[in-house]
């Protein structure tokens, strides 16, 4: 089709029109930016320095690339003078919608200027950057936010406490820098932020702690039950296992929920002052008042592997008579006894007898001596026969399995004292405190589904033939072997030593020297 000369007219006019009124805004936009005339020697990070902007801004600004030319008489745009801003760090209950509001500027602004989404969430305690559109200083709202340190209670929640403080549980969470989704630890200190005006004030505190030895036969259900608290606070606030054994003189920290003053009962373990003579040992000692060397030194505040002084006043728990020694028998040595052979006799160990005589173990024995016997140790009683036959079983099942009888000995007075009625809170039994799952893995894996009977000596034979699976596996270590029957050996891999399982082990290495 041909156009007419006026109709081509017509279109250039109706073309140079619509430019020249693009034109002006155009141009006006262009002249917002400040120009500077290159001079001879000027680099670009010069010019970006003293205007106080950077180099990409300027090639972006002007089009130019890093291997651009800069030449002498050429203008060059700077960027626009900046927009005052604030740095505001965001409070619970904060929207980019209403920072932005409550500044005089857009979220666009904001998010632009801080480098995030606008769209996106904004997190408690981002730093933003705030740029204002209204001419004028940029004031800062007055803080409205307050904070309180809050230490957890038993039976607290994230939500019961942002309820009581008047937050929410991720305002808690966020300021406190913990997951909102997790549990939380007793003791635990949170930073509790505050929407509500006004100063922030604690509840008052409800919460009452008690320091407890753990004594013979105790467990944690029953410390719990009688300080009115749980297992799981207990253990919480102690720093232990609650589903693991408890160790006759550990210390726990027992919370209490009840309000008013917490007392604790008063003692239930009657126990007898004893000062230590010239050759006595913890173990002796211990042996002579049928008690540990633990619960002695965790009652007399000392260390249970260390050396006790001549002179020392020990407190010895499970002695009903306070006010004396226990009755002491005695025996006589004839004619071709050793003192290894009446040690056995009497279920005692030979380092044990022979600290309570002052008599050295490779020394010859006198015939007609006289030998200082624990309390109740008699070789025709029931007590004496039975401890006796345990001991006896340690023997025998060491020796067999190879393993060091020393060290058996010593496992098994610190898991039951020999006893094997004794039942823990986790169900381990015996002797050797053997659970049930331990009991079926030995029979089923270790002895190729061999029936083992549920007496003393077949107790015994479980939790040494077990102890020597795990000295196998840990190259013959005893440390490791230890804390692996004290604390799992799958426990011991993913989470490495427990608390108490250290003290555990050394307890056993140290009594393993005096048997």
């Amino acid at each position: 089709m041909q156009l007419s000369r006026r109709s081509v007219t017509i279109g250039l006019l109706r073309l140079i029109i619509v430019v020249g009124v693009l034109g002006g805004p155009l141009a006006a936009v262009a002249s917002a930016h400040p120009v500077y005339r290159v001079r001879p020697g000027d680099t670009l990070s010069e010019i970006a320095k003293n205007d106080d902007t950077t180099i990409i801004r300027l090639e972006r600004l002007n089009r130019l690339s890093p291997t651009s030319p800069l030449l002498a008489g050429s203008e060059l745009s700077l960027p626009a003078p900046s927009v005052p801003e604030l740095r505001y760090v965001v409070a619970p209950g904060d929207t980019l919608s209403g920072i932005a509001l409550r500044f005089g500027t857009t979220p666009a602004a904001i998010a632009a200027a801080s480098g995030i989404a606008s769209s996106g969430p904004i997190l408690i305690g981002t730093t933003l950057r705030v740029p204002s559109l209204a001419s004028g200083r940029l004031e800062r709202p007055e803080a409205s936010v307050h904070t309180l340190d809050y230490v957890v209670a038993p039976g607290d929640t994230l939500s019961g406490i942002a309820l009581r403080f008047g937050t929410t549980p991720a305002a808690i969470a966020a300021a406190s820098g913990i997951d909102a989704s997790g549990p939380i630890l007793i003791g635990t200190t949170l930073r509790v932020p505050s929407l509500a005006s006004g100063r922030l004030e604690r509840p008052e505190a409800s919460v009452h702690t008690l320091v407890y030895v753990v004594a013979p036969g105790d467990t944690l259900s029953g410390i719990a039950l009688r300080f009115g608290t749980t297992p799981a606070a207990i253990a919480a606030a102690s720093g232990i296992d609650a589903s693991g054994p408890i160790l006759i003189g550990t210390t726990l920290r027992v919370p209490s929920l009840a309000d008013g003053r917490f007392e604790p009962p008063a003692p239930s373990v009657p126990e007898l002052r004893y000062v230590v003579a010239p050759g006595d040992t913890l173990s002796g000692i211990a042996v002579r008042f049928g008690t540990t060397p633990a619960a002695i030194a965790a009652a007399s505040g000392i260390d249970a592997s260390g050396p006790i002084l001549i002179g020392t006043t020990l407190r010895v728990p499970g002695v009903s008579d306070a006010g004396s020694s226990p009755a002491q028998s005695s025996y006589e040595v004839r004619s071709g006894d050793t003192l290894d052979g009446i040690a056995a006799r009497y279920g005692l160990s030979l380092g044990v007898l022979a600290d309570m005589n002052h008599l050295d173990v490779d020394a010859p024995l006198l015939v007609g001596t006289r030998l200082v016997l624990p309390a109740g140790a008699s070789a025709g009683g029931a007590p004496g026969v039975e401890t006796a036959s345990v001991r006896a079983s340690l023997v025998r099942w060491a020796d067999h399995y190879g393993v060091s009888e020393q060290l058996v000995t010593a496992l098994a007075w610190m898991e039951s004292g020999f006893n094997n009625n004794l039942v823990s809170s986790a169900g381990a039994v015996g002797v050797m405190q053997i659970t049930p799952e331990t009991w079926d893995y030995v029979e089923q894996v270790l002895l190729l589904g061999q029936s083992v009977p549920d007496t003393a000596d077949g107790n015994v034979r479980i939790g040494v033939a077990y102890l020597h699976h795990l000295l196998h596996i840990y190259d013959g270590d005893p440390y490791r072997a230890l804390a692996a029957y004290y604390q799992g050996a799958r426990s011991l891999l993913l989470q490495g030593f427990l608390p108490g399982t250290t003290q555990y082990v050394e307890d056993i290495l140290a009594l393993a020297q005096r048997f």
